[in-house]
């Protein structure tokens, strides 16, 4: 992304880069989001704590928000893009932490590895093809259209968390009665953390779940 935003040559007039950064100052840009990695394990302890769900949405409208502003952010400091990057890679412990959680009340007990595995390969699959279609959105119709789109498909997903991924099943107001007896009951503990006992009803494959007529 880089590429868009930063001249390649500071004298030459006819770049289009908006902005003039050092080698170095590019390279600080880029490493940012992993130096907020060595620390992610303090927002995952206060996400379990405030629990993963709530803490989880609010990184998602932080990033919504963040993102969209990008532009105005690097127009501003390049120092100020090194901090939010830092800080983005941090916040996301806890949903590094939540995807643990939320294989552990959504899925049905025979399948939470399948939803694990699914779960890895599209974070994956999503950087492969971000960064594919942020150089096609950057040479047609600009760098910082990317960062636009990106924040608005956060905020959406945000949306879609929020009317379809209560803290557990039990709580959607989607599903139906045969399909929350499907998972395991949720008992309360002393401390307020639920404790989930597995029924012993035969599961049903995740495409049935999918395909069935609300």
């Amino acid at each position: 992304m880089l590429g868009g935003m930063v001249k390649r040559n500071c004298s030459d007039p006819t770049d289009e880069g908006d902005f003039c950064w050092s080698d170095k100052t590019q390279a600080l840009v880029i490493g940012a989001f992993f130096y907020g990695f060595v620390f992610q394990f303090l927002i995952v302890g206060v996400a379990s704590r405030l629990g993963f769900t709530k803490t989880v949405r609010v990184i998602m409208l932080f990033s919504a928000a963040v993102t969209a502003l990008y532009p105005q952010i690097a127009a501003v400091s390049p120092y100020f893009i090194v901090a939010t990057q830092i800080l983005r890679a941090l916040l996301s412990g806890a949903i590094i932490g939540y995807q643990f959680e939320f294989v552990r009340k959504w899925s049905l007990p025979k399948e939470r590895n399948y939803l694990l595995s699914i779960g890895g390969a599209t974070a994956v699959f999503g950087m492969g093809l971000g960064s594919f279609l942020g150089g096609v959105i950057s040479e047609g119709i600009g760098w910082e259209y990317y960062f636009y789109l990106c924040g608005l498909l956060y905020f959406l997903l945000y949306v879609v968390a929020v009317i379809f991924v209560p803290d557990t099943p039990h709580q959607c107001m989607f599903m139906s009665k045969a399909e929350l007896g499907l998972y395991p009951t949720i008992d309360e503990g002393a401390t307020g953390g639920s404790k989930l006992e597995n029924t012993g009803k035969e599961y049903t494959g995740w495409g049935k779940l999918l395909r069935r007529a609300y």
